[in-house]
């Protein structure tokens, strides 16, 4: 059986620099290139909690709209 090839070599080499020159056409536009990672524990709960709501809301009301009347 023949060994795994390293993950660095299996990258294609033209995509290696791609993320240089991202950077490099964002300087060109007068942008710093940054990931602004604000949120705290609570936003996240709270979109993660109005997503579970919705979802869970419509398969309640689905499912009680089906065995009231059905299609």
């Amino acid at each position: 059986m023949a060994s795994a090839e390293p993950l660095e070599n299996a990258l294609p080499s033209k995509e290696v620099g791609i993320d240089a020159h991202d950077e490099e056409e964002l300087a060109n536009f007068g942008y710093k290139q940054e990931l602004k990672r604000d949120w705290g524990l609570m936003h996240n709960f709270g979109i993660s909690f109005s997503i579970i709501s919705v979802i869970t809301g419509i398969t309640t009301l689905f499912g009680y709209g089906l065995n009231t009347g059905g299609p």
